[in-house]
């Protein structure tokens, strides 16, 4: 399990029970370092003021870049003062529609409301102790979701998983299938 003692996390939800929520959760959990903000402009400045290991955000708010704009922007955008930070949504839409876009616009774990303490540590343990490799394209910067190499595994579609850069993208070598 993670240390939460020495993480601070930035809770952006325009919910103001949920944000409570969240942050009793987070406390309970060990840590003190619990910033909140109402909406997207609020986090940016949080992001650029404070260090910042975890985001948990509602990709349903209000603000001038609804929705995913927020991750594009912390993730694409020149100002970025950090486009690494884990982000994870936290959401009652948790359709597999939201959850497709979600990944597609670079959000590392997901998490659906109601939400249980447990599934907070989980998520945030994995990305601690088994984190992704991130990758850059151009309209896409965040987690590679391609799976770990398993040894065990003989089939087809076996993958690699050591990026390599290819006209200026970091992308995965192709497939390569074992002949018998």
């Amino acid at each position: 399990m993670a240390n939460f003692e020495q993480l601070s996390f930035l809770v952006i939800n325009r919910n103001v029970n949920m944000s409570r929520i969240l942050r009793n959760i987070l406390r309970g959990l060990g840590t003190e370092d619990v910033y909140e903000a109402k909406d997207d402009t609020v986090a940016k400045y949080t992001i650029e003021a404070t260090p910042i290991d975890f985001i948990l955000f509602d990709p349903v708010m209000k603000g001038p870049r609804p929705n995913y704009e927020f991750v594009k922007w912390l993730r694409l955008g020149p100002n970025s003062p950090n486009p690494h930070i884990p982000v994870i949504a936290v959401t009652a839409a948790c359709s597999r529609a939201n959850i497709v876009k979600a990944v597609n616009n670079g959000v590392d774990e997901f998490i659906s409301v109601p939400v249980a303490p447990i599934e907070v540590m989980r998520k945030v343990s994995k990305i601690i102790y088994k984190p992704h490799p991130y990758i850059r394209a151009s309209e896409y910067f965040g987690p590679c979701r391609r799976r770990v190499k398993d040894e065990t595994y003989a089939g087809a579609q076996k993958r690699l998983t050591t990026p390599k850069p290819v006209n200026g993208h970091s992308l995965l070598p192709p497939v390569q299938i074992k002949v018998a």
